[in-house]
């Protein structure tokens, strides 16, 4: 049986095909999960669409596993793969589920890598798509400032060469030692602090209005089309 494309191939004729054209979404997807479902429509089968939809998600499989294997190694590709087959074999062609969790683990690469502007560039695309990957988003500002306090205490904690390696301890070291400084230097740990901070809700007011305007837009599309039918 075709299983979720019959779903998938009813949203996309809704939204393409229905008078008035673009204005039925998905009911239980966010707005952004029209991309994959659209793919049962090219070409355009009514009796094989879930042919079409598989043959796409076959060459979405593909494409991931070329990228994995260029810019992380191809041991790690072929663990991927193997993963996929062992793991999603009787789902992984007949769901879009691939599109969402590749979004986010590249978020999570480019959070490695320290690019997080992107990452919640990223997360955000995962949350239009599927809304899960949202619960990943507290986890990227952690990563985010933990990173932004090492690089900003490297040179102020020289002297703690004693104290066990690690962010946690460097920050506890600060702070006992802010509450024995003078005023002028608590002012500056809890500067460092905010300093480091900034970034970090940065990202995550650009997830937010990533996320606003693309549920903003569907609903602005819908109103826009009704009218205009009216």
């Amino acid at each position: 049986p075709s299983g979720d494309p019959d779903v998938y191939v009813n949203y996309a004729l809704l939204f393409w095909k229905h008078v008035p054209t673009f204005h039925e979404f998905p009911q239980e997807y966010p707005p952004l999960s029209l991309v994959p479902f659209s793919l049962t429509l090219v070409p355009y089968s009514k009796v094989h669409y879930y042919w079409v939809f598989a043959i796409w998600m076959g060459l979405l499989v593909c494409l991931s596993y070329v990228v994995f294997a260029r810019l992380v190694s191809r041991k790690k590709a072929l663990i991927y793969a193997l993963y996929l087959l062992v793991g999603a074999l009787g789902t992984l062609l007949m769901r879009f589920d691939l599109w969402p969790a590749l979004a986010t683990l590249a978020a999570l690469m480019l959070a490695e890598r320290r690019h997080y502007a992107w990452s919640y560039v990223l997360l955000a695309i995962g949350v239009l798509l599927k809304l899960y990957p949202a619960f990943l988003v507290p986890v990227v500002m952690a990563y985010q400032w933990r990173d932004l306090w090492l690089l900003r205490s490297a040179g102020l904690d020289a002297p703690l060469l004693g104290q066990p390696p690690g962010w946690r301890a460097g920050l506890a070291a600060r702070w006992q030692r802010s509450i024995r400084s003078t005023w002028t230097q608590r002012r500056a740990f809890l500067r460092d602090l905010f300093v480091c901070s900034g970034p970090v809700l940065g990202g995550a007011l650009l997830f937010v209005l990533l996320v606003t305007l693309g549920f903003l837009g569907m609903v602005m599309c819908g109103a826009v089309v009704y009218i205009g039918a009216q």
